[in-house]
């Protein structure tokens, strides 16, 4: 994460020396970061002067710089004033929120004509299965979202199989769902790639019977 550190200070009651916003060069060593490791990141900017050349004190706003993928609370800015030890400034949290998507996909019932199925020939619940693929941005080859995300860190995607199936009869409306809060980005050996999502229906069941498909992608991976 990136930040930077700007500054400002009010008027003198009836006087016109304001001070506009400027950005502080922090010297190496004024900024450290703590608890990395955990979801709530502290930072502390060290050795910073407290009054403005006019008396009044200063006001510092810290700006941050989003990383890809995540949106953040107040667009990314803080502002703190002077305690009343005057020594020190308190900047509220900022609060980083992962970018997520639904997918939704649809199942249509058509003739060889093309046109949507008015009379039920089989009288059948049926039972249509998918699974959710996935890949990187610019890759040729889909994997299943089930391996893709076997090893992804927190516990938003845990508990989630990855798979959905649809129950209805052929002339039905509404043959649809959708798979939900799944991530736009994910880092990859140090670099955050944008993720690419796809259903793909894998099997029907009615009656007693189970037909199964076979994916075969073209050679662009597209289609």
């Amino acid at each position: 994460i990136t930040i930077t550190l700007y500054r400002s200070a009010d008027a003198q009651p009836g006087q016109d020396n304001a001070v506009a916003e400027e950005e502080v060069t922090l010297e190496n060593g004024q900024l450290t970061w703590e608890n990395t490791n955990t979801d709530t990141w502290t930072y502390n900017i060290k050795d910073l002067e407290c009054y403005a050349d006019n008396g009044m004190p200063w006001k510092y706003r810290v700006q941050e710089t989003v990383p890809t993928g995540y949106s953040a609370s107040n667009n990314g800015s803080v502002t703190g004033t002077l305690n009343q030890d005057e020594t020190t400034y308190n900047m509220s949290t900022l609060t980083n929120t992962q970018q997520n998507t639904t997918v939704t996909f649809q199942k249509k019932w058509v003739n060889q004509s093309g046109a949507a199925i008015t009379h039920d020939y089989l009288g059948l619940d049926l039972t249509v299965n998918f699974k959710l693929q996935v890949r990187t941005d610019g890759a040729a080859t889909w994997e299943d979202a089930s391996e893709f995300f076997k090893d992804y860190p927190g516990e938003a995607l845990k508990d989630e199989s990855f798979t959905r199936s649809i129950t209805g009869k052929l002339t039905q409306t509404g043959w649809s769902g959708s798979v939900m809060s799944l991530p736009q980005y994910v880092k990859i050996n140090g670099n955050v790639t944008k993720l690419q999502y796809r259903m793909v229906e894998t099997s029907v069941e009615y009656a007693d019977i189970e037909q199964t498909y076979t994916v075969e992608d073209a050679a662009d991976g597209n289609s």
